[in-house]
């Protein structure tokens, strides 16, 4: 990283990742040293800690919503071709 001079900061990005097991609370601490004497030691720690939940259920449909759902969809279709082959028709007619 560097060095920081007296007074100063510097910021440090570090990505995990977790098992898709892992649930509760993940703790990550963080500590500084250096050869230098540090006049305030209370600040050479940080920890954070990230709560692992469950992800949103996704809805799903029924056996009867998945049949509907399908009807629907052909019935759609069925529509937008029979459209179609009745607009090619009456192109073609003279």
């Amino acid at each position: 990283m560097g060095a920081i001079g007296p007074g100063g900061s510097a910021t440090a990005t570090i990505r995990v990742s977790v098992s898709l097991r892992i649930r509760g609370a993940v703790i990550n601490t963080v500590a500084v040293t250096g050869n230098e004497a540090d006049p305030d030691t209370t600040n050479n720690t940080a920890t954070q800690t990230t709560l692992v939940v469950d992800p949103p259920a996704v809805p799903g449909l029924s056996a009867w919503g998945t049949v509907a759902l399908a009807v629907a969809l052909a019935r759609l279709g069925f529509m937008g071709l029979s459209r179609r082959r009745k607009g090619l028709t009456q192109a073609s007619s003279p």
